[in-house]
């Protein structure tokens, strides 16, 4: 399923979503919005998206800025990072193989800890997510005990540059460890004068990992 800038509030978005029952297993979705603020749409793909949902693809809207100045910061609906909402339950999208998004306000370093067991790729763009906690979260999946051990590909396009050595850290663990791959991106758009060319909202064109094989 594919919503670009859509419309719809929380209980339509729930309803539309739930009319699919457990048939679905892509939905590439713009948001949130005027309608669906943060909290009720992270609540929404926790609770109305197929279990057997194997691809999440998230990117905020061209309105967004106008969104966050219409925010109120004492309403937790408002200030509330989405997908550490949508992954707070631990049967919440059990099945993900992939997770793709971009926006500031889509996530806190505390989702990491939350992701599915069964995630292989991800990729996020212009989200404030810092390296020690997705360290953290690395190294400890050795096993099916840890947080992330099916996890092999990583994307990460940031206006924030990382430290040299957590980059390293984490290159070397996805790469050496793991076998797997990680792609670190230095994202100029966001807020930069130096990246006209750019646009501030669409940090990928596609999924980075579209055409990737499982």
């Amino acid at each position: 399923m594919i919503l670009q800038d859509h419309n719809c509030d929380e209980l339509t978005l729930s309803s539309l979503l739930k009319s699919c029952g457990e048939s679905m297993r892509t939905l590439r979705i713009t948001g949130p919005h005027l309608n669906l603020k943060p909290g009720a749409f992270g609540r929404v793909l926790r609770d109305s998206t197929s279990p057997n949902l194997e691809c999440l693809i998230i990117h905020h809207p061209r309105c967004w800025q106008h969104t966050v100045n219409d925010l109120d910061l004492e309403e937790p609906d408002d200030i509330a990072s989405l997908l550490d909402i949508a992954f707070d339950w631990p049967t919440a999208l059990r099945n993900l193989k992939t997770l793709t998004f971009s926006g500031e306000y889509m996530a806190t370093d505390q989702l990491f800890a939350r992701l599915p067991k069964s995630l292989v790729k991800l990729a996020w763009a212009q989200c404030k997510l810092t390296a020690p906690p997705f360290i953290d979260a690395l190294t400890s999946s050795t096993d099916d005990k840890g947080s992330l051990p099916n996890l092999m590909r990583c994307s990460v396009s940031t206006h924030c540059r990382w430290d040299a050595k957590d980059k390293m850290t984490v290159q070397q663990v996805s790469e050496k460890m793991r076998g797997g791959c990680f792609h670190p991106h230095h994202y100029r758009g966001y807020g930069s004068s130096s990246s006209t060319d750019s646009d501030p909202y669409c940090p990928y064109e596609h999924d980075p990992y579209d055409h990737w094989e499982e």
